[in-house]
């Protein structure tokens, strides 16, 4: 019985579209109806592709009679429903599709919080695609310069950046966030992002790089003044000396501890690094 009411509904959503001698224009209002309840009915009973087609038509409908956000809503909707099937990639698709739509319609926080999702599910799957999603989203936001919007996006991205060992693109990501930290007037991130960058670098066992970058630093946005220059000092004086208790004494500073948790783990551990860099040169 349920099953013939979407049946039947699909089949008046396709009439509504149709055009006749007395009926100039197709009925899209009537047609997302239609499409929209036999979506929710297919849905109900499991059926998957069949949900599918029902969303996309209502999608289509949605765009034809000027209902962005609706479209890109049942896009999203989409998403959600592939990411529960474990279709990972049709998920970004439709992660996509929405973001464009909500973009068109304006809502660039939408647009970009659909692809943070679908990089935080890509994350385990591929981490170069979550980080594409990612960017996408801060692209969104940083061209219609909703600033004060991209600090959860650039954390997020961050931190599966760190967390899959992409420390080169996790350096780079904090790079680029710098002018939008300007634009907003936070110093204090900016500081932290520097001390971060020169312990990553270390991580990577790349002292000169480290070095370099924290004398850089130094003369900008009033770093020198900062705890956190004073804690990379410190921290980069004991691994050029080797002196792997200063570096493990160093490395619990407040200014690194209060650090994203994944580079605060990863201080934890170079006082093992400056000793394998030490014992390879023996």
């Amino acid at each position: 019985m349920r099953l013939k009411e979407a049946e039947d509904s699909m089949k008046a959503g396709e009439k509504a579209k149709k055009t006749g001698f007395l009926k100039w224009k197709p009925d899209w209002l009537e047609a997302i109806g239609c499409y929209e309840r036999a979506a929710t009915i297919y849905r109900g009973m499991k059926m998957t592709e069949q949900t599918v087609k029902a969303y996309e038509l209502a999608c289509e409908a949605c765009i034809e009679n000027g209902q962005l956000l609706g479209a890109a809503k049942h896009y999203e909707t989409l998403a959600v429903l592939m990411r529960d099937e474990k279709r990972i990639e049709d998920c970004i698709v439709y992660s996509r599709k929405g973001s464009d739509i909500y973009a068109q319609a304006g809502n660039y926080d939408k647009a970009a919080e659909n692809l943070c999702k679908a990089g935080k599910v890509m994350a385990d799957i591929s981490l170069d695609e979550a980080y594409k999603l990612y960017c996408s989203a801060l692209a969104i936001q940083e061209e219609n310069e909703r600033w004060h919007f991209t600090g959860d996006t650039y954390r997020g991205c961050f931190q599966i950046l760190v967390k899959g060992g992409k420390l080169k693109e996790a350096v780079e990501l904090l790079e680029r966030q710098v002018p939008t930290l300007e634009k907003l007037n936070q110093d204090n991130s900016i500081h932290q992002n520097f001390l971060t960058i020169v312990v990553l670098k270390l991580a990577m066992r790349d002292e000169e790089a480290a070095s370099e970058l924290h004398q850089k630093f130094l003369s900008e946005h009033d770093y020198f003044q900062s705890g956190e220059s004073q804690a990379g000092t410190r921290l980069l004086d004991a691994f050029e000396n080797r002196d792997i208790e200063e570096v493990e004494r160093a490395a619990k500073d407040r200014c690194i501890t209060y650090l994203d948790n994944e580079v605060a783990k990863l201080a934890r551990k170079l006082g093992a690094v400056a000793n394998d860099m030490s014992n390879d040169l023996c």
